[in-house]
């Protein structure tokens, strides 16, 4: 693939300063990063902050860092566990940002910014209990009025998701195939860009800092929608859809099934006959252990063995 096809890309880098607390003058980079582009990044590189101010920067192939970063954390006020998000366009050069949890970062007077702001999230919920994204105070007080009831998430891939605005309680609904899609987990991050009107463009990365790809491989995992007789106490069986029997191609007609999401762990029958597969026994007490409703998605990952498969539960928030 063309370098230019998969350009720019984004990585973050959390603000950690020393036992002093001194601003360190060099930024270790992510190892996909280096893996990715070391060999072709020049030793000097320009780094342009939101102002348009460019401050030149050394980039080690040795150890994979940029040395002479003091001036620009001075720059950027940078202060411990912010974030810095880079975009690498190639060549020498790179954008950085500030972001805060707590902060949003929007333009300032005599600044223009091709967005309105742009925060980061933290995700430190498992999957089954993926809630609302919270939104600050200072996003509220500059757009909570102006933003519609019905939006739109805007994906890295180019798919648009439709959600809800809560503007009562300042909440956004309607992340969960986002979660799905992208695979999120403990300790990954959001980043998302309010461009105004009803969009906001949705950027997800991992722990390695590293912008997250979509987990896409219907090969490796199958999805249910829990339905209203997925719920009912006798066990009737839920149908795998057809989609997915490709995961399914080397199992016996009735297989028990390792289920694991976090420390809890089931036995789940499966069971294949003609065009159809089905979650039998123990389907029941999975379901209520982990208090599925209508309309949450189980998503069943395989873990390498035919039969261990791990569950990511997204909740509807719809």
């Amino acid at each position: 693939m063309a370098l230019q096809s998969i350009l720019p890309v984004e990585f973050l880098k959390p603000i950690i300063y020393g036992p002093d607390s001194a601003i360190s003058d060099s930024l270790k980079l992510p190892r996909g990063f280096v893996e990715r582009f070391g060999d072709s990044l020049p030793r000097n590189v320009l780094v342009k902050t939101m102002d348009g101010e460019e401050f030149r920067i050394t980039f080690s192939q040795v150890d994979g860092s940029f040395s002479g970063m003091h001036r620009l954390l001075m720059k950027l006020s940078a202060k411990q566990l912010q974030f810095i998000i880079f975009k690498f366009f190639g060549g020498p050069k790179f954008e950085v940002y500030l972001l805060d949890t707590n902060h949003i970062m929007h333009a300032t007077p005599g600044m223009h910014l091709p967005f309105k702001c742009k925060f980061i999230k933290v995700m430190y919920k498992v999957s089954s209990c993926w809630t609302p994204v919270e939104l600050s105070e200072e996003f509220i007080a500059y757009y909570g009025k102006t933003v519609p009831q019905t939006i739109n998430y805007q994906l890295s891939n180019g798919s648009v998701l439709d959600g809800r605005y809560d503007n009562e309680k300042g909440r956004l609904f309607g992340l969960q195939q986002f979660y799905k899609l992208y695979n999120m987990s403990w300790f990954d991050t959001i980043v998302l860009t309010y461009n105004g009107n009803n969009v906001f463009n949705v950027r997800g990365f991992g722990k390695d800092c590293m912008e997250k790809r979509p987990f896409m491989n219907s090969i490796g995992y199958f999805e249910i929608e829990v339905k209203p007789s997925h719920l009912q106490e006798y066990d009737f069986g839920v149908t795998i859809p057809v989609k997915f029997h490709g995961v399914l191609d080397d199992l016996g007609q009735c297989e028990n099934l390792d289920i694991r999401h976090g420390e809890s762990r089931w036995t789940v029958l499966l069971k294949k006959r003609m065009k159809r597969a089905e979650l039998h026994s123990g389907w029941t007490l999975l379901r209520k252990e982990l208090e599925l409703k209508v309309g949450d998605i189980c998503l069943f990952r395989r873990t390498g063995s035919k039969l261990k498969f791990f569950l990511d539960v997204y909740r509807s928030c719809l």
